[in-house]
């Protein structure tokens, strides 16, 4: 049967296509997926499928491009680091508790972070350090009890907060809030002389 020009072609899809085998695959941790109770596992599960179907139907080269920029590791990648800033003052958070999550081990969520030159902890870290000097800092947020802080942004061990802090700052937490308070004191009095 031939098809007359304004009629389109059935399209063959056979399914040893590496990226059919992927949806496949990918299909199989849709029930984990559904249940998750994030949604930014479930919105990259979404857009992971699309770009998977988008590549067995055929794409123009824009379109091509985007896909491979956004591919399943970049968007995992990304997805790890949303969950490390929002879940970072969980004191128990952890790869193992991200990857299970995700549906992956806990290795893979140390390679995903390989190329983004941080380990896993050093993004933790940071998130956990630059949120205690926003909250030391920070004029209208009260004064917290620097053990309070601590606590808020997942350090168990406020020695090990006071160390972190001050090698990753060069200064102690409480040298921090000092210094913001003399700042915002002269910022204070030079506005309202003028």
């Amino acid at each position: 049967m031939t098809a007359s020009a304004g009629t389109a072609q059935p399209m063959s899809i056979s399914a040893e296509q590496p990226a059919i085998k992927l949806i496949t695959q990918y299909l199989r941790s849709f029930s984990t997926v559904a249940e998750s109770s994030d949604a930014d596992v479930r919105d990259a599960f979404g857009m992971h499928l699309f770009d998977l179907l988008m590549l067995i139907v055929g794409t123009d080269r824009d379109t091509l491009e985007l896909i491979k920029g956004r591919g399943l590791k970049a968007a995992r990648t990304d997805v790890v680091l949303r969950l490390i800033a929002r879940e970072y003052a969980s004191p128990n958070l952890s790869a193992e508790r991200i990857g299970l999550s995700l549906g992956i081990t806990a290795r893979q969520v140390h390679r995903l972070l390989e190329e983004t030159t941080k380990t896993f902890y050093e993004h933790l870290l940071e998130r956990r350090l630059l949120e205690a000097r926003r909250l030391l800092t920070d004029p209208s947020g009260g004064v917290l009890p620097v053990a309070e802080i601590a606590q808020r942004t997942g350090f168990v061990d406020r020695t090990h907060f006071n160390h972190t802090f001050r090698t990753r700052f060069g200064e102690k937490p409480t040298d921090a809030r000092e210094a913001a308070v003399r700042e915002n004191a002269r910022r204070f009095l030079g506005t309202s002389i003028r």
